[in-house]
């Protein structure tokens, strides 16, 4: 009898141990498990999805194979040199002016989602890739030279901004030194307006900054459909004595404006006549 009993509590005691260690197994896989969660995240968590650096009104470059013809983006670039960026198809074409197309960042992100793959595309480099599930393969482009930049002896260029028909800024250079200028391209007129001689060959350095992005950009009319805020009209001219080239930008203060290119070389004549501009400003205070 007291053996029966000692048998029974020896396999109960037994029982009790396997069921503590079946516990303890148990705790241990749940650790594991918490540990997992909280280093790998739960369920189906989403990766945060890039988004690009530059404004949602950006002008970015595409083509009409692109806008009319739905065809997938399978090229895309971030230019080094004005920072524009270039969304194309496989089609090829010999004349850009032709078959060119204007768009803000946000409109050619909506057309394709996947082009935020990109968003962080350093300036510089270009993106390919065969079909729109394929991944993209990065690659840097060819250091330009600048030997092909400037087409033309430049002999003068003008530059005028009306906000509200207003005259905001006005810029002309000549290449005998000639230079005339107005205001600073601000929503706050600036009715002061200075003429007279440089010594710096002021139109020189503006025609360096000349991109072969910008010369595609000449003898346009861009009139954009949808204009937020005040109405500003852009035209710029550059004649090299025989011939007369420009461009005209009709669009709204708070909606997509001229593309990086136009923009870059508004913004370099602005900073090279600023100094003579400033200075006239203090003569005539």
């Amino acid at each position: 009898m007291l053996n029966r009993k000692l048998t029974t509590f020896n396999s109960r005691t037994n029982h009790s141990r396997n069921v503590g260690n079946h516990k303890n197994n148990l705790m241990n896989r749940i650790l594991i498990f918490i540990m997992m969660i909280s280093i790998f995240g739960c369920g189906k968590s989403k990766l945060k999805k890039k988004e690009f650096k530059d404004s949602p009104n950006t002008s970015v470059f595409t083509t009409k194979f692109v806008l009319d013809d739905n065809k997938t983006i399978t090229y895309v670039t971030h230019d080094n040199e004005d920072g524009s960026w270039q969304f194309f198809s496989d089609d090829k074409f010999e004349n850009f002016s032709e078959v060119a197309k204007i768009v803000g960042l946000k409109e050619i992100v909506k057309i394709d989602s996947t082009l935020l793959e990109l968003a962080d595309l350093p300036l510089g480099y270009y993106a390919t890739r065969k079909h729109k599930t394929d991944k993209w393969n990065i690659v840097q482009q060819p250091i330009k030279t600048t030997e092909h930049l400037i087409t033309k002896d430049y002999q003068i260029s003008t530059i005028e901004l009306n906000i509200e028909k207003e005259t905001s800024l006005m810029i002309l250079l000549h290449k005998d030194g000639t230079i005339n200028r107005k205001g600073y391209g601000t929503y706050e007129i600036d009715n002061n307006f200075y003429m007279g001689i440089d010594k710096n060959n002021l139109l020189s350095e503006l025609t360096k900054s000349i991109t072969p992005d910008f010369e595609s950009l000449l003898n346009k009319v861009i009139d954009y459909p949808e204009k937020k805020g005040k109405i500003c009209t852009l035209e710029i001219t550059l004649s090299d004595g025989k011939e007369t080239t420009g461009v005209r930008y009709i669009y709204g203060s708070e909606s997509m404006g001229p593309p990086i290119p136009i923009a870059n070389f508004i913004n370099k004549a602005i900073e090279l006549t600023n100094p003579w501009y400033e200075k006239q400003v203090r003569i005539k205070e």
